[in-house]
């Protein structure tokens, strides 16, 4: 029999307290892109329609948002590149005396987890979650709070902050997320159509087809932190077929802030931390286009009292002669050229500051399929420079949630087997090259020139140093598939042992052979010395 569930109080408990983040939201939005985040009295309903909304008097704030989320989209998902890259625990090789063969077991683990992080990147990079990444990234910008939801069947899904709750504790852990939909009931869930079909809530008529039924999702944290339980409810009413469970640390609903502040349920958006120059740039520009507007507007004015004739004026051809007063017929001007040029003065000074916000004036501008890594690192460098931090965030919150939750698919569906808990554990590589491939690549880079710097005194360097190893470790640092490309030492040595043996057995026969030509030779030049007529 099913109980009574606490979804929708809960619900109605928490949406006080975000009040003030949706006004925050509406306003950042205003002065960007409306269609983002646009007031609606009811919140959580999904509109069908297109709404009429306003529109700002200037661009600047569409084109910064759109600007940004496109750079966090290249360096967080950069294409073509593994976001991941698994990290060995050292106490691995703690069983193993030789510092040899402890550096070959990691470097064939290596390889191995190697190949798994290119089926798991390319399994992320298949699903095709660029447009739902993009589209977090600008309701984080614009509104700072946003919720994912990665389903266990595939898919992902985005919630703006007007239909979502959420609760932390006083470390920043979500206790409690209560996601409220309102749809009719043929869009709801097939699971949820049956419910109502079959277990009608006590007092719920059957709704019709075009009838709004709102549907609450409850995400709750379970005793321990390990674990979140997650049903859903109708009229007060428990769908026990919806209730299950999935980890922490590997979660089906991601609950984002772009910038924390400590205490807070929600975060606070990029716009909202810029809104005064946002608002003073939009009403400059509104006034500045007016101004134009009256100024372009061109009206004359007539001395009533003059002895030019208006009529005959205005009747008269081009290049004419009228009898009248120049003074008496007038343009109506605006006197106002020096306070617009103060009003433009001030505008450009604050474009300029917003420019520098939203890195319009960045040097690194190029977006496509064909981006190298060093200019993704760099993209990532700005966005550490200018928004302190603001990549840092997103690794850990966006990128690795989403990482751990593929990888949770993966293995579920049989795509990828198990690692041992405790010993591997991913990390995020994009991006800065202080962690990750990039350094490890570095690093050996220059222990290559320093290599070849050292032959130049020395010849006898290149005997130190493991040819086959170093390519391993370069091709692992590039995140390259090494199958079928790189061959492993004893072939190489089986094969190298076959051409010294076939070159000997080449050397022995030439060996044998030397004295038995050398005396076919000489039979020869006998033979030809009998048969030479002897000289009369």
């Amino acid at each position: 029999m099913n109980r009574s569930a606490p979804a929708k109080g809960r619900y109605e408990d928490l949406k006080a307290f975000r009040s003030g983040y949706l006004t925050a939201a509406y306003e950042a939005a205003k002065l960007t892109i409306p269609s983002l985040f646009p007031e609606s009295t009811d919140a959580a309903k999904q509109d069908r329609y297109r709404k009429s909304l306003t529109t700002p008097w200037q661009g600047l704030g569409a084109r910064g948002v759109n600007n940004v989320a496109s750079k966090l989209l290249l360096t967080l998902f950069p294409p073509s590149t593994p976001i991941l890259k698994y990290q060995i625990d050292p106490s691995i090789t703690k069983s193993v005396a030789d510092e040899d063969e402890a550096a070959q077991l990691v470097s064939e683990i290596e390889k191995k987890l190697a190949k798994r992080e290119i089926e798991l990147s390319e399994m992320i990079e298949s699903d095709g979650i660029r447009p739902q990444i993009h589209e977090v990234v600008r309701q984080l910008i614009i509104s700072g709070n946003c919720l994912l939801q990665m389903p266990e069947d595939g898919g992902m899904r985005v919630f703006r902050l007007d239909r979502y709750v959420v609760k932390r504790d006083a470390m920043g852990r979500v206790i409690d997320i209560i996601v409220k939909e309102t749809m009719t009931r043929d869009a709801l869930p097939d699971g949820v159509r049956e419910f109502l079909a079959e277990k009608k809530p006590m007092g719920m008529e059957t709704p019709k087809e075009d009838e709004d039924i709102d549907l609450y999702t409850h995400i709750n944290m379970m005793e321990g932190g390990q674990k979140y339980d997650v049903y859903q409810e109708i009229e007060g009413e428990e769908i026990l077929e919806t209730r299950g469970t999935y980890p922490a640390d590997a979660p089906e609903f991601i609950p984002l802030r772009l910038y924390h502040v400590d205490g807070e349920d929600y975060g606070r958006g990029l716009v909202e931390e810029n809104i005064g120059d946002l608002q003073s740039y939009d009403a400059l520009q509104r006034a500045m286009i007016t101004a134009a507007a009256n100024a372009a507007d061109v009206k004359w004015m007539v001395n009533p009292d003059g002895d030019t004739n208006i009529r005959q004026l205005k009747k008269a051809e081009s290049g004419e002669y009228i009898a009248g007063r120049p003074e008496d017929v007038r343009p109506v001007t605006l006197d106002k050229f020096a306070d617009m040029r103060t009003a433009k003065e001030v505008m450009d000074g604050i474009g300029h500051s917003l420019s520098f916000v939203f890195m319009l004036n960045s040097s690194v501008r190029r977006s496509g399929e064909r981006v190298t890594a060093e200019e993704i690192r760099e993209v990532a460098r700005e966005l550490e420079d200018t928004f302190g931090g603001i990549y840092t965030v997103l690794s850990q919150d966006l990128q690795l949630m989403v990482v751990k939750r593929y990888e949770r698919r993966a293995e579920k569906q049989g795509k990828l087997s198990a690692l041992p808990e405790g010993i591997v554990k991913p990390i995020i590589v994009t991006g800065l090259e202080s962690i990750g491939r990039s350094h490890d690549l570095e690093k050996l880079r220059q222990l290559r020139d320093e290599f070849l710097a050292f032959s130049q005194i020395d010849p006898e360097t290149g005997k130190y140093i493991h040819t086959d190893e170093f390519l391993k470790r370069v091709a692992t640092s590039l995140g390259t598939k090494q199958d079928g490309l790189l061959r492993d030492r004893e072939d190489v040595e089986q094969e190298m042992a076959a051409q010294q043996q076939q070159a000997g057995m080449m050397a022995l026969a030439q060996k044998a052979a030397a004295p038995a030509i050398n005396q076919y030779g000489s039979m020869m030049q006998a033979q030809m010395g009998q048969g030479e007529p002897e000289e009369g």
